[in-house]
């Protein structure tokens, strides 16, 4: 037979019991963060009507940017985490069904409709995600610390800041 609570609420079983004391809370961390993204992500999936391959590579595009975010070297430059994994999953959204015959080339549809959504933190990385942006003035990186350079006839990653620490 159980023994009712001395307070005789039902919810203080929980708060004085010696398993509930040493139940311990974790504060909010980074996957936390990232697993709402994706759920943010997934609505957008939904609203704009990602064909089922477009699903699964813009899953496979934001689980790898959620990885290189999680393994930032200590000291490295601040970025904007929530705006790099959701431009990742989001990429590709100038791809929607919805989008269909327009003209225009994916990457800046996929601006276009961040923009319009308010997810302005995205816009860019969404613009100038297609490697051939970078034949592309407008489009190409404007600084030297920009991640992707261009030698001879092959595109090359500057790794002395971006890479991860070893």
């Amino acid at each position: 037979m159980m023994r009712s609570s001395p307070i005789g609420r039902a919810d203080s079983a929980t708060q004085t019991s010696p398993a509930a004391r040493t139940v311990r809370t974790r504060p909010r961390r980074v996957n936390s963060e990232l697993t709402q993204l994706s759920t943010k992500a997934a609505g957008f999936f939904e609203r704009y009507r990602y064909p089922d391959w477009l699903v699964a590579h813009s899953r496979i595009v934001g689980a790898i940017a959620e990885a290189l975010v999680a393994a930032r070297r200590r000291g490295a430059a601040k970025i904007d985490t929530e705006a790099v994994v959701l431009a990742a999953y989001l990429h590709d959204i100038g791809r929607s069904p919805l989008l269909e015959g327009d003209p225009r080339d994916h990457n800046i549809l996929s601006g276009l409709v961040l923009a319009a959504e308010g997810e302005g933190a995205c816009v860019e990385l969404a613009r100038r995600h297609a490697i051939y942006t970078v034949l592309d003035p407008g489009l190409a990186p404007r600084t030297a610390e920009s991640p992707m350079r261009r030698r001879g006839t092959e595109t090359t990653a500057m790794t002395s800041r971006y890479c991860l620490k070893r």
